[in-house]
């Protein structure tokens, strides 16, 4: 049996007949299929993210498919006689447009459905598909499912989800077999009340439903073992819910529940309980003869203290108390003896409560908490991983991680820098193997890795910058080259060089060090091959062991590889020219760089090389070895940054990796293009790349808005960029595509975010009148839309939003609304505040699916409340 993953893999041309399964991917589906036509053994076929409007005949071709899967596709009809694939049992169908399935589909002997698709005519043939054993429905038109007189025999598992199903009836032994039930996001209200006919029902699983209630048969439900009923509107469980004895994971999370019956004591299987974001005030007193409970969430319930009998549920592994007001644990908490896991975040912790002390607890959770101290960690013996947002001034941090061997999970923000629990261990190994003093080890750590300001760093702790650079731990190396930059900036080192200096140097550098003696040579400086007393200044590379080799005290003045080339600059004529360089060359030698034609940009830098490289073309010059297309351009390019450019930028300079043609790259993938550099570029030459990149395409400020932080320099360089008079322009800042002049029928919305964070920093320095939201994928508009009161004009169409925040009536001067094309079924009433209103537009709002589909009808009381109003449907 073989498999091929292209249409032109060899196979196809010297054993076709063997090959049993394909892989295709985008393209024409109709050209791929008729290239493996002789593949006539085909049994599996798999397709990705082809543009083809329509499944195209040729697919009938082959005969003995038991299995098809049409992944990301936006097929909006498939060939009438699918029916004739007779052995096809499984298939994946995932249409964006499909909307009518052919009457020959409902023939196929189909036992595996899997169907994403707006599909209209899928409910009155369903009776249909009595063979299916597995069934998933998403996105289709299903609102209701009708089971009173049609037995499905073999249906297993049945997923029904965002299809807008509004009723399930059942009949007599219908679904017999049925282990797994899913309802995710439909408006479902209620269950029937002979719901507890589905006996073979294992796992329940219904999430984002408007259920208030459940019926009182489900108790009968005794094979029931995985109950979900979460994010709906459940205002109490069936007083008897004690009788599902089976029951071991029951999860009613983000729900209007106040308790739980009485009867729930008696679940003597469950191990694991959600209840969380309830209003629940007081933890439920049935949760305390739950003995075999191992796992226990209880997130964002409002809860001010924890009852003393918490101490009873023995077999508590897990327990979650996010989001609530505990500011202390009772004594009877330290019982809990088998507890591993513990999250405390958000809450009003001050210090560590004297009765965590927990002998098995290996994970603490603890951010968002006002903590001054960690005065009790010392008490957790297994304890490994702590989990922070901050981190006390006055706690021994440095003694946390050497003595009780603890890793902080948010390195990033606890040590300055991101690294993996493996790295941190590697860290604190270093730092107990390093030929240094405890006293350097601390200050080492402190100041070092937790980026501390230099100015702030004692004359005495900058000796030991150089002691600590034995330690052989790269990335708090390059670190410490950072610091050591800024030491050696401060102290002018630069000034001190002339010809009578001595140079020596440590550590790997850019050039080799011959070449450096070479060139000190042709200036008439003296190089010396070792550390004397003799030398005047240490140019520090990468890595330098040779310090530690070293005994007594350097007197020698500490230098990095660019001021060493800065230097060489000013007495080589090949090498940098001053700020005062000609325009006109500079100008004439960037339109070689840039020419299309290969030989042209070869001469360009062969002149450069040769009169001299001016700086100001040092970022352009930076930029074209990135993204130049050919890789001779690349690289001769490469070898005159390497001798030219400051240090800042010599990592990415000597990194081969580039981004060619970015003006064919979708943002998102410039994004993870540069993830994958910034620990080598760092984020600085990342962000300074963005901003090149935006300069000749108008794209890649994504990135710069992702990684920083409100009011860093090159997010304010950034947003002048996308800021005119008053105007923001956030679709074009995050590069998401503009479909403001095309029409509704050509918009593809693609995927969602659950949010976008507004960039209210701005507001600090800009006043925004005008603010464009168009297309930047978001579900729920935040709540911060309200800190921008002085807008006048809001754009927020081409997105997934169902509802807008209260907030939004405290823009007092807003006069134009968008909401267009976004996912509306109701009238937003929070919008009738806005007396100022003049233009509301809500075009594209549909209510319904397919055919049935209807504008969204706007209220009477709405046109009373904004009669100055103009409101487009």
């Amino acid at each position: 049996m073989s498999y091929i993953y292209s249409a032109t893999d060899s196979l196809v041309k010297t054993d076709p007949l063997s090959v049993r399964s394909a892989h295709l991917r985008e393209g024409k589906l109709e050209e791929q299929l008729n290239a493996i036509k002789a593949c006539q053994n085909l049994e599996k076929l798999f397709v990705y993210n082809v543009k083809d409007q329509i499944v195209p005949d040729i697919l009938l071709h082959f005969k003995k498919l038991k299995e098809v899967s049409f992944n990301n596709c936006v097929f909006s009809d498939i060939p009438s006689q699918i029916g004739e694939l007779s052995e096809l049992k499984n298939l994946t169908l995932e249409a964006s447009k499909l909307k009518v399935l052919p009457e020959s589909f409902f023939q196929l002997p189909l036992q595996n459905l899997s169907l994403k698709a707006p599909v209209e005519n899928l409910s009155k043939n369903l009776e249909k598909m009595f063979h299916l054993i597995e069934a998933s429905f998403q996105n289709t038109v299903l609102e209701e499912l009708n089971f009173e007189n049609v037995r499905f025999p073999h249906l297993q598992s049945l997923n029904i989800t965002s299809s807008g199903l509004k009723k399930i009836i059942l009949g007599t032994d219908t679904l017999p077999s049925l282990l797994t039930l899913e309802i995710v996001n439909n408006p479902i209200a209620s269950l029937p009340s002979d719901f507890g006919k589905l006996k073979a029902l294992h796992s329940l699983n219904i999430v984002g439903s408007n259920l208030q209630t459940l019926p009182s048969s489900i108790v009968e439900l005794s094979k029931l073992k995985f109950l979900n009923i979460s994010i709906g509107k459940l205002k109490e469980l069936p007083e008897e819910m004690g009788k599902l004895t089976g029951l071991v994971h029951l999860h009613c999370q983000g729900n209007q529940l106040t308790t739980i019956p009485k009867s729930m004591e008696a679940l003597q299987s469950l191990k694991s309980l959600n209840i969380g974001r309830n209003p629940l005030g007081i933890l439920p007193e049935p949760i305390a003869n739950l003995r075999s409970l191992e796992a226990l969430e209880v997130e964002g319930a409002k809860l001010d203290e924890l009852p003393d009998w918490i101490g009873q549920l023995s077999n508590l592994c897990v327990l979650n108390l996010t989001q609530n007001n505990l500011a202390t644990l009772p004594d009877t908490f330290s019982q809990l003896s088998k507890v591993v896991h513990l999250v405390l975040d958000r809450n009003a912790f001050q210090e560590l409560p004297a009765s965590l002390t927990l002998d098995k607890l290996s994970l603490l959770s603890i951010k968002y908490n006002p903590l001054k101290t960690f005065e009790g960690l010392s008490k957790l013996p297994s304890l490994r991983t702590v989990s922070l947002a901050s981190v006390p001034k006055e706690a021994d941090l440095f003694g946390l991680v050497t003595q009780n061997r603890v890793y902080f999970q948010d390195g990033k923000q606890v040590l300055g820098f991101r690294c993996t629990q493996n790295q941190f261990e590697q860290l604190t190994s270093s730092l107990g193997k390093a030929n240094i003093s405890e006293e350097s080890k601390r200050w080492f750590f402190h100041e070092v890795s937790k980026r501390r300001d230099i100015e702030k760093i004692p004359d005495t702790g900058k000796n030991r910058t150089l002691e600590g650079l034995s330690v052989p731990y790269k990335p708090l190396q390059t670190v410490m080259m950072k610091r050591l930059s800024a030491i050696i900036e401060a102290e002018n080192a630069r000034e001190s060089l002339s010809k009578s200096s001595v140079i020596t140097v440590m550590g790997r550098t850019t050039l080799k060090k011959t070449e450096i003696r070479e060139k000190l040579k042709e200036i008439g400086v003296k190089y010396s091959s070792k550390l004397t007393d003799k030398v005047t200044h240490i140019v520090v590379g990468a890595s330098p062991k040779e310090i530690t080799q070293y005994e007594g005290e350097v007197n020698a003045k500490v230098l990095t590889e660019s001021v060493l080339t800065a230097f060489l600059n000013e007495h080589m004529p090949t090498y940098l020219l001053d700020e005062d360089t000609d325009e006109t060359m500079a100008e004439n030698l960037m339109d070689l760089l840039k020419s299309e034609d290969v030989s042209n940009v070869l001469l360009g830098v062969e002149m450069l090389k040769t009169g001299g490289v001016p700086k100001k073309l040092i970022g352009e010059l930076f930029y074209l070895q990135k993204t130049a297309g050919q890789t001779k351009v690349r690289s001769e390019i490469r070898k005159l940054m390497l001798a030219n450019a400051p240090e800042y930028l010599l990592p990415a300079v000597n990194d081969r990796v580039g981004m060619p043609n970015p003006h064919k790259l979708k943002e998102y993938e410039i994004v993870g293009k540069l993830r994958k550099v910034e620990k080598t570029w760092t984020k600085e030459v990342c962000f300074e790349f963005c901003h090149m990149l935006y300069e000749h395409h108008k794209k890649g400020l994504r990135y710069v808005f992702k990684k920083t932080k409100p009011n860093q320099e090159w997010r304010i360089k950034a947003v002048a960029l996308v800021y005119e008079d008053g105007f923001l322009d956030w679709t074009r800042a995050l590069g998401y595509t503009d479909y403001s002049q095309k029409s509704i029928e050509d918009i593809d919305l693609g995927y969602s975010n659950k949010n976008t964070d507004l960039p209210t920093d701005i507001l600090d320095s800009k006043k925004v009148t005008h603010l464009k939201l168009h297309n930047v994928k978001m579900e729920t508009l935040s709540t911060d839309i309200a800190k921008f009161e002085d807008l006048e004009e809001l754009d927020c169409s081409v997105n997934f939003l169902t509802k807008i925040p209260q907030d939004i009536s405290q823009l007092s001067n807003l006069k134009r609304l968008n909401l267009s094309v976004n996912q509306f079924t109701t009238f937003p009433m929070e919008l009738l505040n806005l007396k100022g209103l003049e233009k509301l537009d809500m075009r594209g709002n549909k209510v319904g699916y397919g055919e049935h589909a209807k504008s969204l009808q706007i209220p009477d009381e709405v046109y009373q409340a904004l009669p100055n109003c103009e409101i487009l449907v």
